[in-house]
């Protein structure tokens, strides 16, 4: 499977799939198999659970698995990235 150089919706490539907003670049997430914009890519770094998922990650890299879904979010990540998306202008 070839990466997706835009959000993971067809239907709207331009489009973050976390936020909704519209972005030109996008980056894979550590929690799951997300494409999120950079924005959102900052907020998920400050999560209670992304170190574990990061270290989940590069785990799963040096034991041969490069597709990796990710751990996926507690319900404090859950809180915390709700939070953090409504205080963004």
């Amino acid at each position: 499977m070839i990466p997706r150089l835009n959000g993971s919706d067809p239907a709207h490539p331009d489009l973050c799939v976390r936020c909704g907003r519209t972005a030109r670049c996008f980056i894979g997430s550590v929690m799951n198999t997300d494409w999120i914009c950079l924005p959102c890519r900052d907020d998920e770094g400050e999560a209670p659970g992304f170190a574990a998922a990061a270290q989940a990650e590069q785990d799963a890299v040096k034991a041969g698995n490069f597709n990796f879904p990710g751990v996926g979010f507690t319900s404090a990540d859950r809180v915390f990235l709700s939070e953090r998306l409504k205080k963004r202008p």
